[in-house]
């Protein structure tokens, strides 16, 4: 009897650890202003690992990754064991029902657990849409952005949402600024002028460079996928 009660517990172990794990795509960006070549790797499957798809510019290649209690874990090279697996080395968590995620990847401040740190955006159309833009504050202090007539504040380490911005030119075209706190006054540290169309979405990356005075804005551009062709008649 006892026997049976192990192997049924057992059983029941095995299989919430089962259902607590799930796969997602994933598309990732570095924003190292240091070594932008770092390399991360993600787990596919159960004791594989594979490299992480990076590129200079945009988002890397979509890739499956597989889950643990909603968290994506990174991890850096194998060690001389590679039975042993390879160091966590930056972790996200996930949204309970994202499907699609992308990643931003960014070093860790001094005297964090780990050597980067890394932040999950829900990826789907239904909670970003085509269009719409959103902000990833990396820096250490709540920034500010206006594009158009549209003001949104950026709290520090978390991601803020732009709409769809309408008070454009004839070119859809609106002014986009962020702006930094220097005293009781707001100054702008980035000022342009960008295109707003539904058929594309915008990521920004602010960020703070070593020894740099202001803050930095980088741009992730991704657009929406063309419809495949009709078959000829």
């Amino acid at each position: 009897m006892k026997l049976l009660q192990c192997l049924s517990l057992a059983f029941v172990c095995l299989l919430a650890e089962a259902r607590a794990q799930r796969q997602i795509e994933v598309r990732a960006v570095l924003n190292d202003p240091v070594n932008g070549s770092a390399e991360f790797q993600v787990q596919t499957a159960p004791k594989v690992f594979n490299k992480l798809p990076l590129v200079a510019e945009g988002l890397g290649a979509t890739i499956k990754v597989t889950l643990a209690q909603n968290e994506l874990t990174l991890h850096g090279p194998f060690g001389s064991d590679p039975n042993i697996p390879p160091p966590v080395i930056a972790s996200a968590t996930v949204p309970a029902t994202a499907q699609r995620c992308i990643v931003v990847i960014a070093p860790e401040a001094k005297g964090g657990k780990l050597p980067y740190r890394a932040i999950a955006l829900d990826d789907s159309p239904q909670a970003f849409p085509f269009g719409e833009s959103r902000i990833v504050n990396l820096t250490p202090v709540t920034l500010a952005m206006q594009a158009g007539t549209i003001k949104r504040p950026l709290p520090a380490g978390q991601i803020a949402s732009l709409p769809e911005i309408k008070d454009v030119n004839e070119f859809n075209v609106a002014q986009t600024n962020f702006y930094a706190k220097a005293g009781e006054d707001w100054q702008p540290f980035t000022e342009r002028q960008l295109q707003y169309v539904k058929t594309m979405r915008r990521v920004f990356i602010t960020y703070a460079s070593p020894g740099a005075m202001a803050p930095s804005v980088r741009t992730i551009a991704d657009h929406e996928p063309l419809p495949p062709p009709r078959p000829a008649q």
